[in-house]
């Protein structure tokens, strides 16, 4: 912004701005952008603009503030954008806080999260078409096949149009990648430039990994003369259009052209009075060849046309959004003080938005002229999309209408995505199985040639020969007809549609990460993880080091990190965090915590982590981001009802999601999460309410505390260097000999207890402060925490027990309701989970548009806690009544997660088609549920989180961990709804 009002010759003009645009960064958070860019150069704007994503949207913008300006509502308009993705990327590998350790804005900072509405709709989303470097050479190849090229030809003008492109960014002084780069080294793949997806190698795809940042300012011709701005530094903004398609490249008539791009092309020439012929220089947006290639064709330019004023994506830079606002800005500076005219085209979605305007260095005879509203495209002749699994389940042929291969890091073909044509015109899109090298080789240019599309009947495999669709295609060439063969081969030939699994693990925290993994032995390859937060591991990711006292010692449970070298002391050191040590062998190998930038985690392969190994070689579990922070997820309806949304194409939905934090909603600054950086550390978490690490701190008021027993460490189980636990699987026969004991001291916890008994004699030197920390309920009525040091730190002359209802949280201080003000430098709130809210916010629809929170409205319920009546293949995990009070819910987990492969494999394998579990057995399980738990200790009369405000326990298991265990050991078919098959009805 600084160098934009320098190149203006004006000190102060940005602080006169009336209107700040900020194009939204898509490397980091920001609350308001527009804000924080106005409060830097001391602008007042009358309301800051922050826009959402889409390359677009540079133009667009210009558009609408020349718009705003040619209407007397603004003088002064600054437009800015810029991306950090390189410093992101950089600093997560180093391990390095932006925030705490070079002031980058926390306001909330960290990488943005994207919503699931912002990849794609649910059919790409479920065809794996969410990632432009995938849709984008659909178009590329069906646009060859339809213009007659061979590969080897398309190939060669997207390497000679790349080609000058770096020839421009070398000489553009800000450019990314100053380097010209020749046709050859651009267009043939090998090490350093490896294929992505076909038929683009890397140096064909955009490069985001950038720093860089762009400002424009806008005024009126008569605000810029007052303030003294030299006319050989002005550029004049004619005007320009735009149009937006369907964001859903499925939903279009075709794939060798784009009718936003065409029309926005049009219209900008049209409304200015311009011929394309008659432009000086143009910058079209250039993140794959075919963008520029179908604009060139559609404004019949030459191929050899020069279409860019800064260098393109690949060799100037792809800041993501704000790369046409560097256009714009370079072709300003290009065209003032000259009689020349320029045009901008920018591109948003997958071809979905576009935009383009036209400058001049000298003003418009009529002024500004363009339209800031864009044209919306309709396509009523698009074709119908048609259920892949339903193609599947009648054995229907299908023809290519495009496709391409996704190549792996190690240059192989990896997975190929398919859009397809059945015989009545109808279009599908599948991908192939991820991992299956075979089929994707099979799919791959050399077999099956761009310029022929192959018949096919995916995801099985393809036959390679010179077919041409059934059907007229709807796609009308732009200079050579299309190209023509002879009809398929015969029947016989053509492999036909197979229905695959495909599982969605909604939460990557030890039930979601344990289940992607399990599903990955088990030969279950196709899983999708969803995660909200920027890195794997759920809520206790962010338990904070030293780590608590657990409820249960490690060794109630199976799913193990490998062994570990030993500290100091003999004890095992411990990991940063639980997301490097979760729930299973495999899990701690593969997820981390070091840096910022937001990733999932591929379970590796198991070969090297868990008996057995995996039956998925180069499987991979997929990572995505459902949605932005807290706000609720969209409607997630499964298959059970046909509108699924956004989860379609998703044949299992496995919710690992557990209860979600409780906000706190008292008056005052809100206190800042646990898992933030802070100036003091306390040891525990905020949840127990126990206040560990004393010393370091200053006066510290506890609003409560509950009782500890002592923990299975202190009895001698506590592994030690040179022990068993030390030894290769001898953690896991520890375990079992510690089992059994522990087994029973759980079932004696169940059983109604008496008062809680009072503190030793050594730490009731205090009597007043231990006496009201003191629980009065039934002892494991509530949360038993088996520790008593707490007792000690509430013997501290600092330690103060305040035992008052909190009435109002103020900036520094907290008020009681007996009136006193209490002052606090940090709030831990321990304010606990809405725990009976199961599956909130998200909504779930089930069999007949049944809602889920609808029918759990009197509390929830799930046989075994884990499968819903007319919820068919819905599973959960850590639902209702699955949690526990006196063990370890890993436990739990584990043996949940067992059950529901074997759902999974007899999905796989054909002996049912949906999983739905009969209601009878369903009540009869809730009714032994609620007549056991009404003989426990959590039925003592304590208000809990445990019970509903009707009173009724949704939470804790009523029995030992091995009589769950035993229940879950094997999954009943005849438990489940009869549903026909293939050969008759499974009983």
């Amino acid at each position: 912004m600084g160098l934009a009002e320098r190149d203006a010759g004006v000190p102060g003009l940005l602080g006169r701005a009336d209107a700040v645009f900020a194009i939204r960064a898509a490397s980091w958070t920001y609350a308001d952008l527009a804000a924080a860019v106005a409060a830097r150069i001391g602008a007042r704007p009358r309301s800051p603009v922050n826009t959402g994503l889409g390359g677009h949207l540079p133009a667009r913008l210009l558009e609408r503030a020349a718009a705003a300006i040619a209407a007397g509502d603004s003088e002064v308009a600054v437009l800015v954008g810029g991306e950090a993705q390189a410093s992101v990327g950089a600093l997560g590998k180093a391990g390095v806080d932006p925030v705490t350790e070079l002031g980058w804005s926390a306001g909330p900072g960290g990488p943005p999260q994207l919503d699931l509405d912002e990849l794609g709709t649910a059919e790409q989303l479920a065809a794996g078409l969410f990632l432009p470097a995938r849709v984008y050479p659909l178009y590329e190849n069906r646009l060859q096949a339809d213009l007659g090229l061979t590969p080897g030809e398309g190939a060669a003008w997207s390497a000679r149009l790349y080609s000058d492109c770096s020839r421009v960014a070398a000489a553009h002084p800000v450019a990314w990648n100053p380097e010209e780069l020749t046709p050859e080294r651009i267009g043939t793949p090998g090490p350093g430039n490896r294929m992505v997806c076909e038929p683009y190698p890397l140096a064909m795809n955009a490069m985001p990994h950038v720093d860089m940042a762009a400002a424009v300012v806008v005024t009126s011709l008569a605000a810029a003369r007052a303030a003294g701005v030299p006319d050989e530094r002005l550029t004049h903004v004619w005007g320009g259009a735009g149009a937006d398609d369907h964001p859903d490249p499925l939903r279009r008539t075709g794939f060798s052209r784009s009718e936003a791009l065409g029309a926005a092309l049009d219209r900008a020439l049209e409304r200015t009075g311009t011929k394309a012929d008659e432009l000086d220089a143009i910058d079209v947006y250039s993140c794959f060849p075919v963008v520029p290639k179908l604009a060139a064709l559609h404004l019949g330019l030459d191929r050899h046309a020069v279409l860019s004023v800064a260098g393109g994506h690949s060799s100037f830079g792809g800041p993501l959004n704000t790369y046409s606002l560097h256009a714009l800005a370079t072709l300003a500076q290009r065209l003032r003080g000259t009689g020349s005219t320029g045009l901008v085209h920018a591109n948003g979605g997958y071809l979905g938005y576009q935009h383009a305007i036209v400058l001049a260095g000298h003003p418009h005879p009529e002024g500004y002229v363009g339209d800031p509203e864009p044209q919306h495209i309709e396509h009523r002749d698009a074709p119908v999309l048609a259920d892949p699994v339903a193609l599947a389940a009648v054995g229907a042929d299908v023809v290519v209408e495009t496709l391409t291969v996704e190549h792996g890091r190690s240059g192989g073909p990896e997975q190929a995505f398919v859009v397809a044509r059945t015989p009545e015109g109808a279009r599908v899109a599948v991908p192939t199985a991820p991992g299956d090298t075979a089929e994707a080789a099979a799919f791959s240019s050399p077999r099956c040639p761009r310029g022929r599309p192959p018949t096919w009947a995916a995801p099985c495999g393809c036959s390679c020969g010179t077919a041409s669709p059934p059907s007229p295609s709807p796609e009308v060439p732009h200079d050579r007809g299309p190209a023509t063969g002879s009809r398929r081969g015969p029947r016989a030939e053509n492999r036909r549609l197979r229905a695959v699994t495909r599982v969605a693990i909604i939460g990557s925290g030890f039930g979601g990460l344990a289940a992607a993994v399990r599903l990955e032995q088990s030969g279950v390859c196709d899983v999708v993880l969803f995660e909200k937060s920027h890195d794997v591991g759920g809520v206790w990711r962010r338990t904070p080091i030293p780590a608590p006292p657990a409820t249960c010692p490690r060794t109630c449970t199976r799913s193990r990190s490998p062994p570990r070298p030993t500290g100091r002391g003999g004890s095992p050191r411990r990991r940063r965090s639980t997301s490097t040590c979760a729930t299973s062998p495999a899990t701690s190998t593969c997820c981390g915590t070091s840096g910022s930038a937001p990733r999932c985690c591929r379970p590796p392969s198991t070969r090297t982590a868990a008996p057995g190994g995996s039956r998925c070689p180069g499987c991979r579990a997929r990572g995505r981001r459902p949605h932005h922070g807290h706000r609720p997820a969209q409607p997630a309806e499964h298959p059970g009802h046909r509108r699924a949304r956004p989860l379609r194409g998703h044949d299992v939905p496995l919710r690992a999601v557990g209860p979600r934090p409780r906000p706190d909603r008292r008056a005052g600054r809100r206190p800042r999460h646990r898992g933030q950086r802070h100036p003091v550390r306390a040891g525990h978490r905020a949840a127990d309410g126990v206040v560990d690490g004393v010393p370091a701190l200053g006066a510290l008021r506890p609003r409560q505390a509950r009782p500890r027993l002592p923990r299975a460490g202190e009895d001698g189980l506590r592994p030690r260097a040179g022990s068993a636990a030390a030894v290769p699987r001898g953690q896991l026969l520890l375990q079992r000999a510690a089992l059994p004991g522990l087994q029973h001291r759980a079932a004696a916890a169940l059983r109604p207890q008496g008062p809680v008994p009072q503190a030793p004699a050594e730490h009731r030197a205090r009597p007043g402060a231990a006496g009201e920390a003191h629980p009065t309920d039934p002892m494991g009525c509530k949360r038993i925490l088996m520790s008593n040091d707490w007792y000690s730190a509430l013997q501290l002359p600092q330690v103060d027990v305040v035992t008052d209802r909190i009435v109002e949280v103020r900036p520094h201080s907290i008020v009681t309701a007996d009136g006193s003000e209490h002052e606090v430098d940090t709030l831990v709130l321990g304010t606990g989970f809405a725990a009976t809210e199961f599956l909130a916010p998200m909504r779930i629809t089930g069999r007949g548009g049944r809602d889920l929170h609808e029918q759990w409205k009197d509390g929830a319920s799930a046989y075994l806690g884990t499968v819903v009546p007319e919820f068919p293949n819905l599973f959960v995990l850590y639902g209702p009544n699955t949690n526990l009070g006196h063990n370890s819910i890993i436990v739990m987990l584990e043996a949940q997660v067992g059950w529901v492969v074997q759902g999974v494999r007899a999905l796989v394998a054909g002996r049912t088609r949906l999983l739905e579990i009969r209601r009878d057995v369903a009540e009869a399980f809730d009714a032994w549920v609620q007549e056991r738990v009404g003989h426990t200790v959590f039925a003592g009369g304590c208000r809990s989180w445990y019970l509903t405000e009707s009173g009724r326990n949704t939470q804790n298991w009523p029995a030992s961990t091995l009589t769950f265990r035993r229940r879950l050991r094997r999954l009943r078919l005849e438990e489940f709804e009869p549903v026909p098959v293939a050969g008759g009805t499974r009983a």
